[in-house]
């Protein structure tokens, strides 16, 4: 019998070799794009509010629109306006707040509510992967729609279970969006990374 395909002395170490280089360009592309958006962000991006302003209200906004087709009973509105930060120090920030039937307050959406940090994570991870740059875009687009996109669903729940069930406000906020996110991230990643070519396979005869 004939060999149907024949693997090269040192092929699975160098497969090995592209594997681990490959991780290694991935990883220091990711440290660096790690600092570099640290640095960016804390130095330029927050004091203009660029795009945490936006967000905010663009996230306030779509989710007043989504409260209002979803929730016949009640009319809900939104102010943007601005407020004092915890840390007194940084200064005030973008604020929406959303009102049931112009009266009551029943959400506030500040920066770390706008969905930054999560479309950058998603964002990140395929920009520093290799791939073609077509796909890239595609796919990064897709990330940052898909957290806004969740952030709104999220932002929505929260307004009616703190109208309706508040007692589990807390765990709705801190960790549902969370999981949620971290769960769209993670099959979105694994949709952009391409499957392992498979091992050749070799077979022997006499």
């Amino acid at each position: 019998m004939i060999h149907e395909k024949m693997i090269q002395p040192g092929g699975i170490s160098s497969w090995k070799r592209l594997v681990s280089l490959e991780v290694f360009s991935f990883l220091k592309a990711a440290v660096l794009m790690f600092f570099t958006w640290k640095i960016v962000y804390a130095l330029v991006l927050q004091p203009s509010e660029i795009p945490d302003g936006w967000l905010v209200r663009s996230v306030a906004s779509s989710t007043t629109m989504l409260l209002n087709v979803i929730d016949r009973q009640d009319r809900f509105s939104v102010i943007h306006a601005r407020r004092q930060q915890e840390n007194k120090s940084k200064g005030w920030e973008p604020h929406s707040v959303i009102f049931q039937n112009g009266k009551h307050a029943v959400l506030g959406i500040h920066a770390p509510c706008n969905g930054l940090e999560f479309m950058v994570l998603a964002a990140g991870f395929i920009i520093c992967f290799h791939g073609p740059v077509l796909r890239k875009m595609i796919y990064v687009v897709l990330a940052v729609v898909g957290v806004f996109t969740l952030n709104i669903i999220r932002c929505s729940l929260l307004t009616e279970i703190s109208l309706h069930h508040p007692i589990h406000f807390d765990f709705v906020h801190k960790y549902l969006f969370n999981i949620a996110a971290y769960a769209f991230i993670f099959l979105l990643w694994m949709s952009y990374v391409p499957e392992p070519a498979a091992e050749p396979v070799v077979k022997d005869g006499n």
